[in-house]
């Protein structure tokens, strides 16, 4: 049986004043006991606000970031490939009409 505790980031919170202005931004760990070889939790816990560290930041924005570019990249190629279906269809179409007038 090997104990293991687990750490992961579970919240973060950023706090601005009446004024919009920034005023300080806090993180929350889940912190998780558990049996590695069988996956049985033991203990599952919420840990304190503590100040948030500027790397934890970059590391969540690098990651938030690079999610959201691969997503937009991936939306825009089907956007184009849609664009390039409706084209041929509506090519389609106009030559159709013109046959049936014909």
């Amino acid at each position: 049986m090997a104990i293991e505790e687990i750490n992961t980031l579970y919240e973060v919170l950023f706090r601005f004043g009446d004024t919009g202005q920034f005023q300080g931004a806090h993180s929350r760990y889940l912190e998780v006991v558990k049996d590695t070889d069988s996956g049985k939790v033991y203990v599952t816990r919420e840990g304190d606000a503590q100040p948030l560290q500027p790397a934890e930041v970059a590391g969540l924005m690098d990651g938030a970031l690079a999610d959201s570019a691969a997503q937009l990249t991936a939306v825009q190629s089907d956007r184009d490939a849609l664009a390039l279906q409706l084209a041929e269809v509506t090519a389609e179409r106009d030559a159709l009409k013109v046959q049936a007038t014909a």
